[in-house]
């Protein structure tokens, strides 16, 4: 019995505590913070004017910066029209009209055909060629000039120098060479009759000429002038 009348005091004495509490968080929550005194605020002066073409403007300044934010408000919603309820969705529609897209990748102009030229395919830096007929829309092809391919892949390609390198494709201004090298060159070598160009394709290196050293890798072109060394 003691205890019981125990437990019914320590019950009363948690509830009395927890009331308490209750009753002080409504208070902190029924009186807010005071405010503070209100700052001043000033419209801007604005100026409304129309244009010769009935276009209504107006011109508010605010701060001390050049600045311009223009807005065109046009009043053509279905609010504002009354019984005529077609001509804000005719506007919105042809607003997405046009002769030509955004993406220079779809939507072409009709009659137009792209190409698309890059050094490494699909990735990287491209040129966008756009052309009123099919490039490659051809069925036959006569003459020295006409596309070929060429599997680089089956050449040996290894010489001690790119003028040793094997001879792909040559005229009598230009001669095209596919070289392949394992290690240094073991002389020097020059070209006395024609400048060089050479593109790395993989790899990378150290070129030693009369004008110093460059460092080369793979993507990079390399111009050396008729008579280097």
């Amino acid at each position: 019995m003691t205890r019981f009348k125990a437990w019914i005091s320590t019950a009363a004495a948690l509830s009395v505590l927890f009331g308490a509490l209750v009753s002080a968080q409504e208070d902190e929550k029924q009186l807010p913070p005071k405010g503070g005194t209100p700052k001043n605020f000033t419209l801007p002066e604005k100026d409304t004017f129309e244009l010769p073409n009935g276009l209504r403007v107006t011109l508010v300044q605010i701060g001390s910066v050049p600045k311009a934010t223009v807005r065109i408000v046009i009043r053509s919603g279905n609010l504002n029209e009354g019984d005529q309820t077609w001509l804000a969705d005719l506007s919105g529609d042809f607003l997405l009209e046009g002769t030509a897209s955004r993406k220079a990748d779809a939507d072409l102009p009709e009659g137009t055909y792209e190409r698309e030229l890059g050094r490494e395919g699909f990735f990287g830096p491209a040129a966008h060629l756009y052309h009123r007929h099919p490039p490659t829309g051809w069925s036959d092809w006569e003459g020295p000039l006409r596309p070929r391919s060429f599997d680089t892949t089956r050449l040996e390609g290894l010489a001690a120098t790119p003028w040793e390198a094997e001879l792909l494709l040559s005229n009598a201004s230009l001669k095209l060479r596919f070289w392949r090298a394992e290690g240094a060159m073991d002389h020097l070598a020059r070209n006395g009759d024609g400048d060089e160009l050479m593109f790395v394709h993989q790899g990378a290196g150290e070129l030693f000429c009369d004008y110093g050293r460059l460092s080369f890798g793979e993507g990079d072109y390399i111009v050396l002038p008729r008579g280097t060394m």
